[in-house]
């Protein structure tokens, strides 16, 4: 069996051969290597590693109308700054890339400081139209038939206020002061999030993955209860409508709401990480959503794949593995982003775990 076919004989229930073999090689990832590895495209780089899942299409795209315009700046020492003028008023954002992170940059000055801005972001929302985009996801699929090729969904929007557009501190006092106010906005934002979803699922892409980084240490249980979960519901049921699939990388402490996770109707979770970097309980949680029909991918921790010695990392790897009690829904990978810095033997060995040998 190809990894296309392996991957979606596990979305519908049926037992596989072997392992899938779903690590998250990226950008960061290829960063680590050298040449010619440093230079592949991502795509031939997580082929060359053997991966049953790909990453790095997206099936929608968002653009502003002519009420928005928008300035980007490059300061050229890492840093961006977007400034946007709404008919509601004028927000920037700054990002910043450092040598840690050179593909995703830390946003180091938020968008939304305050009510107002939040009033000016929700125009922004108001004044920004979905388009369907689904030609590199086309192409993807046409250059590597074997392969399951995924589409990233939206993050929810509680993970996108305290993550990227607000922050947690800020999130977490305008959320004390109107909590209405702010549900208000959150019920906004996931309407077009919906579309967004709607877009991509239209597309050629079988699965689908939210890289929403759920951590109860950032949004806390009892908000992922009321705001994340329900929105994610929404996004599977999109895809479940065109008969696609959702999965969501779940990569930081999720150990306390594994159980909730499990009864929602997402069809699972990836990249999900054991400690330090992240604090889920693997042989435990990979049964929880088992039982609910639901499938578990992740495992190995970053700090493994850093290991030089490749006999380590193997036998790390093989009792990752062997602690699972039923593989059937088991996906062996990353727990979170394959870091910077991990040998091409541990990826390789990790492959031919996953292939039985």
């Amino acid at each position: 069996m190809t990894g296309k076919e392996i991957i979606r004989a596990l979305l519908r229930g049926e037992r596989v051969p072997r392992l899938a073999w779903v690590p998250l090689i990226d950008p960061y990832t290829r960063s680590g290597f050298s040449e010619p590895l440093r230079s592949m495209e991502v795509f031939e780089l997580q082929r060359h590693f053997g991966a049953d899942l790909y990453r790095g299409c997206s099936g929608e795209e968002v653009r502003y109308d002519s009420a928005i315009k928008h300035v980007r700046t490059e300061w050229g020492d890492g840093g961006i700054l977007d400034v946007y003028e709404t008919p509601k008023g004028r927000l920037r954002e700054v990002h910043t890339f450092n040598a840690a992170s050179p593909y995703i940059p830390f946003p180091t000055e938020p968008l939304i400081k305050n009510w107002e801005d939040l009033d000016a972001y929700l125009c922004l929302v108001e004044h920004s139209e979905v388009f369907a985009s689904h030609g590199k996801c086309e192409d993807v699929i046409r250059r590597h038939p074997e392969a399951m090729i995924s589409a990233a969904m939206p993050d929810t929007p509680l993970a996108m206020l305290m993550t990227k557009l607000i922050g947690v501190e800020t999130f977490v006092y305008m959320h004390m002061e109107d909590p209405d106010r702010m549900k208000t906005a959150m019920e906004r934002m996931q309407s077009k999030n919906v579309e967004r979803c709607r877009a991509a699922a239209a597309g050629p892409c079988e699965l689908f993955i939210s890289y929403e980084n759920t951590n109860t240490t950032c949004f806390g249980v009892r908000w992922i209860e009321e705001y994340e979960l329900p929105c994610l519901n929404e996004y599977a049921d999109v895809c479940h409508a065109a008969g696609k699939h959702l999965l969501v990388h779940m990569c930081g402490h999720i150990e306390t709401v594994v159980a909730r996770i499990a009864e929602s109707r997402i069809d699972g979770v990836i990249d999900v990480a054991p400690p330090p970097t992240g604090d889920c309980r693997i042989p435990g949680a990979a049964s929880t959503l088992a039982a609910r029909g639901k499938l578990f991918g992740g495992g190995i921790e970053c700090n493994t794949f850093l290991l030089k010695d490749a006999d380590l990392f193997e036998r790390h790897v093989r009792d990752l593995v062997d602690s699972i009690p039923d593989t059937s829904s088991f996906l062996l990978g990353s727990g979170d982003a394959v870091p910077q810095g991990t040998t091409e033997e541990n990826l390789h060995r990790a492959r031919r775990i996953a292939h039985g040998a």
